[in-house]
Order: structure tokens, then sequence, then C-alpha cells
């Protein structure tokens, strides 16, 4: 590749969190990247936006989730962001709230963004061209993800009937149109039972989010409280999110394979 004139990258890996300051707050952080000219507000606005809404800004990068900690390093990119992203899995490790806030970001972004990711839906929001690895090199779709199923499709059949010079007869449609039918019925069960899990994990994932924000509201009334038992709920909600987080990243990926199947056995 060759980058044209002007042209400044900016990148974000899948697990460059770990490089966050530890002892600074997630204003701090967001602030130092944001340069002289932006304004507090500014800063907060894009905190905010982020899920860093009131005291959380004020939060110490050692304590944050890993959930949390890939959702600042998307606030510190996008407070005075480059012409050119370059986004690793951006979505690993983020709740639906975070995502959601991503997509729009990206919808708002002037530049170009460059991403590789298996959340199916996440491009399916936000790619507006997609770049697909076939043999014998990469092949470009001037369109969505959706735009991409069909042109792939039409161009595999296309292909396909090009290079096939034998006649198939009424019996081999018939039993191709029955194997085609047997293979369906299966996938439609392994795709409802894969839909439920990722809505299923998607609504533990909110509950847990909802949960670890009333308990920070609590911790910051000042109120007498029990902040031990606060701590640790605190703490289990952490863990909870990360976990929920990957098996959702699991089933997204399964139901994403599932469906590429169905086309495939559609354009068949």
């Amino acid at each position: 590749m060759v980058l044209g004139y002007n042209v400044v990258v900016g990148y974000q890996a899948q697990e460059f969190s770990d490089i966050l300051p530890a002892e600074s707050t997630v204003y701090d952080v967001v602030r130092a990247a944001a340069g002289e000219k932006t304004s507090p507000n500014s800063v907060r606005s894009i905190l905010g936006a982020f899920g860093f809404s009131g005291d959380e800004a004020d939060k110490p990068v050692k304590v944050l989730s890993g959930g949390e900690k890939i959702r600042l390093c998307f606030a510190r990119i996008f407070v005075n962001p480059p012409n050119l992203l370059v986004l690793d899995e951006p979505t690993t490790h983020l709740d639906i709230a975070a995502r959601e806030a991503l997509q729009a970001a990206l919808k708002q972004y002037e530049g170009t963004v460059c991403m590789v990711s298996h959340d199916i839906e996440f491009v399916e929001n936000t790619a507006e061209t997609i770049i697909a690895m076939e043999p014998p090199g990469a092949r470009k779709y001037p369109g969505t993800y959706q735009y991409y199923l069909e042109k792939s499709t039409q161009l595999s059949t296309s292909e396909t009937a090009a290079s096939d010079n034998s006649s198939e007869t009424n019996d081999q449609r018939k039993e191709r149109r029955r194997e085609r039918a047997r293979l369906r019925q299966e996938l439609q069960a392994e795709k409802k039972h894969y839909e439920k899990k990722v809505a299923r994990l998607e609504d533990a994932i909110e509950q847990a989010d909802v949960e670890s924000r009333r308990i920070l509201e609590q911790l910051a009334s000042g109120e007498a409280l029990d902040f031990p038992t606060l701590n640790r709920r605190l703490h289990e909600l952490q863990i909870d999110q990360e976990r929920y987080t990957e098996e959702w990243e699991t089933a997204a990926h399964k139901l994403e394979e599932i469906l590429k199947r169905n086309a495939e056995i559609h354009s068949d």
C-alpha cells in the first residue's frame, strides 16, 4: 500500500488498552489526546458518548474493566481523530451501548475507516465498501454488507455455471433441491438457537451494566453504606460482563457462520 498525501493514520489494535496510564483518570487521558484547543465541555461530551458520564470521567484507569478500557481508547481517538482510522476487531469487549456509540461515531466521522471485524451486525451498520479475501486475491465490493452478499452470490453462481459444462438431469435437480431443503431445515433450528443465545447474552450484559452504574452512583453519593459489599458486588459484575461479552462474541461468530452457510445453500 501507498499512503496518500497528508494522510494521518490512527491505529486501534485489538488489545492495546494495556498501554493506558494506570494512575491517570479517564478525563485526563482524553484531555491529553484532545489538545489545547479542545474545550473541557467537548472532552466530557465525547466521554459521555462512550459511557463515561458525570463522576465516571474521574475514575482512575487502573480500576477500569477491560470493556471500559476499550471504550476509553475509542474516546481518546475520537476526541481528535486522524483522517484514516485502522481498526482491528473494534467491537471486542464492547457492551451494547458502547458498540452503538462507536457505530454512531463512525457514521459521523468524516475521514476514512479501514477495519476488520467478525461482528456481522456492526459491519452491516457501518461498512460502505467490502474488501473480500477471495481466491486468487482480494475483490472490492463498492457497497454495504448486504450488497456484498448479493453480488458475491451472483458472481459465484455465474462463475460456477460458466465452468460447468455438464448438463443436469431432472432427477439430479430434484435430488439437489431435496438436499438443499434438508440442509436449510437443519440450519434453521441452529440459527434460532444462536439468535436466542445472542439476545439473551445482550440482555445479561445490559442488566449487569445497569446494576454496575447504580452501585457506582451509590458509592459516589457519600451516604453511609456497606462499602465492602458494594465493591465486592461491583467486582463480580465486571467479571460477569467480561464473561458474557466473550460468550456473546463466540455465539455471534457462530451465527455469522450459519447465515453465511444459509446464503451459500440458497445460491447453490
